[in-house]
């Protein structure tokens, strides 16, 4: 199971003190997790395939062969 860190200060001795410790993933936070990532490779790839997309764009555009269409396309991706 993966954990994460949780901590705090807490008075000591008439100084604070910085603890941390790590804390397992319930089920549940697991599942969200698990999702979280998903969603994230997901995401990633849809960047990455407009980035894709806007440097073919981009190469048109050097080259003369871009059409109305591609630059109004080109435009939107370049927001």
């Amino acid at each position: 199971m993966r954990t994460h860190k949780v901590g705090g200060t807490r008075w000591v001795d008439g100084r604070y003190e910085i603890y941390e410790e790590q804390v397992q993933f319930t089920a549940q936070e697991e599942l969200v997790r698990d999702a979280e990532e998903a969603q994230a490779v997901i995401d990633m790839a849809a960047r990455e395939e407009l980035q894709t997309r806007q440097e073919v764009l981009e190469a048109k555009l050097e080259d003369d062969s871009i059409t109305f269409e591609e630059m109004k396309e080109l435009m939107r991706l370049r927001r």
